[in-house]
């Protein structure tokens, strides 16, 4: 299968320390499910649950956000050894203002994954983030020809916000308000 080079390119990953998860802000919805295998599996931070899809490939998990968000990294927790067959090989990332004009931004090829697959987002600009209100990630392949998918964990990340260092006292909105801040 040959597919559309993006424009989007995958670069170097976003400080930890600059980066927040955002995921629940957003309105979680996958392709299918098996039962007791869905949507909360993949949002419960335990990675010894997991969303099984249950359909043809390819299958989906979409975040949509009420307002524009900007977006540096998506995460997800996949493990070859545990899951073989329905560990994803080739996924696509999409975004878009809705679900029905996304547009595919990014491909990636698995080899084996075990763990955290982090995955830096990016605008027009390499230093500035994904600005989206809809992010999906799409499994078009499964190792070994699998046909359901199990994904452990997503997350998606946005740059942190200054916040108060003392408790009581009102997070820092704007770089300016940082540099008056021993004022306070």
């Amino acid at each position: 299968m040959t597919a559309p080079t993006p424009a989007y390119r995958i670069t170097a990953e976003p400080d930890e320390d600059d980066l927040r998860e955002v995921g629940g802000l957003g309105l979680w919805s996958v392709s299918s499910s098996k039962p007791n295998c869905g949507l909360k599996h993949l949002r419960d931070d335990d990675i010894t649950t997991f969303w099984q899809s249950d359909a043809t490939q390819p299958h989906s998990v979409s975040v949509q956000f009420p307002r524009l968000v900007s977006l540096m990294r998506i995460s997800f927790y996949v493990s070859f050894a545990e899951d073989e067959s329905y560990t994803p090989q080739e996924l696509s990332l999409y975004a878009g203002n809705n679900i029905n004009e996304l547009q595919e931004i990014g491909q990636l090829e698995l080899k084996k994954p075990a763990g955290w697959v982090n995955v830096p987002l990016h605008g027009a600009d390499e230093r500035s983030p994904l600005r989206t209100h809809v992010l999906q990630l799409m499994v078009r392949a499964n190792h070994q020809n699998g046909k359901d998918t199990h994904i452990r964990q997503i997350k998606v990340y946005s740059r942190a916000q200054y916040t108060a260092k003392e408790p009581g006292m009102a997070p820092y909105t704007s770089l300016e308000f940082l540099s008056h801040s021993c004022v306070r």
